[in-house]
């Protein structure tokens, strides 16, 4: 593995289900359950599996998740990650916050939803998803 992919620590799977514990309770939301299921996962893939450094770059890795209710999880990783500042998840589900219970498209954060496709001559690499509010 090219060490340039990781980050300065690695993502921890209980420093993400702190993080889970601790917003969950905060806002006074559930889902509890579908964000700690991936916690592990998480921690794996943005310790260094994904290569998320350049947004811009077209070959960069896509990470897509299909449970939307796990969304505090993603939120905690790209936090971990040094991606999402502590002000910006303290927000989590509030009025006018960014970070809903399900994601949305949040390019600048590292993370999209909804359709991307790559250029016509490689459609066959496309991404699909679906973005809930």
């Amino acid at each position: 593995m090219n060490a340039s992919r990781k980050p300065a620590q690695p993502v921890q799977p209980v420093a993400l289900r702190r993080i889970i514990l601790e917003q969950s309770k905060r806002a006074n939301v559930g889902h509890i359950g579908s964000a700690l299921s991936v916690a592990d996962i998480l921690a794996a893939l943005y310790s260094g599996i994904l290569r998320i450094e350049r947004p811009d770059d077209p070959e960069r890795d896509r990470f897509i998740l299909s449970k939307g209710h796990a969304a505090l999880a993603l939120y905690a990783a790209l936090h971990l990650r040094g991606l999402l500042d502590a002000e910006t998840l303290d927000t989590y589900c509030g009025d006018g916050s960014l970070l809903g219970v399900h994601p949305r498209a949040r390019s600048d954060m590292g993370f999209r939803s909804g359709r991307e496709r790559r250029s016509a001559r490689d459609s066959k690499a496309r991404l699909v998803g679906r973005s809930c509010s």
